[in-house]
Formats: C-alpha cells, structure tokens, sequence
C-alpha cells in the first residue's frame, strides 16, 4: 500500500489533507505522510487519524506493523473516522447524556 500511495497518481487533494496534518503531528513526517497514505487510499482521510497513525509508528517496531495496527483500529472505531464523525458524535451525546443523568452538577 505504501507503494501505491507514492505512485498513484491523481490524488493531489488527499496528498494535501494529509500534509495540512503532518506538519502538526509529532513523528517522522515522510512515514507518517505513507502511513496516513496507504489507510487512505482505501477509506478516505479525515482529521483525527494522524494522531492514531502517530501513535501507532511511536510503538511498533516497524512501519509495516504500525500499518497492521493501524488498519485494525480504524476498522474497530470506523465510524469515529468517516466524514462528519458519527460514531465519535453518537458517543459525545450519549456520555452528555450519561453525565446529566448521573453528575448533573458537573
């Protein structure tokens, strides 16, 4: 996939999304730019996935495991990274929710 990523051509606007992002992600740019890359290629990029992509590259031994882990968890938590975030929005409400219900002075 990373391959695919650096030689794919058309894809000027993902290769923007993704760099507005890495300038402001700690870790190695030029991986992290081919992690984000390769994930995106196959589900889009949406803002949030450069601090897991980053994660992943700070504890796994290699690029290309930081690659498995990172495809893993964006498939668990799809719908935290699809556009407009409903996952991670039904999840705010429901803790709202939760927190009015049960700390209502917070």
């Amino acid at each position: 996939y990373f391959c695919e990523f650096e030689g794919r051509q058309g894809i000027e606007k993902l290769r923007e999304e993704i760099a507005k992002d890495v300038c402001r992600t700690r870790g190695d740019a030029r991986t992290l730019t081919r992690l984000l890359g390769a994930a995106s290629l196959r589900r889009g990029y949406v803002q949030g996935m450069n601090v897991l992509a980053s994660f992943c590259l700070e504890v796994m031994d290699n690029d290309v495991e930081a690659y498995a882990v990172l495809e893993y968890a964006l498939h668990l938590f799809e719908s935290y990274f699809e556009p407009g975030f409903p996952g991670l929005l039904a999840d705010v409400a429901s803790l709202a929710d939760l927190l009015e219900r049960y700390a209502p002075g917070l």
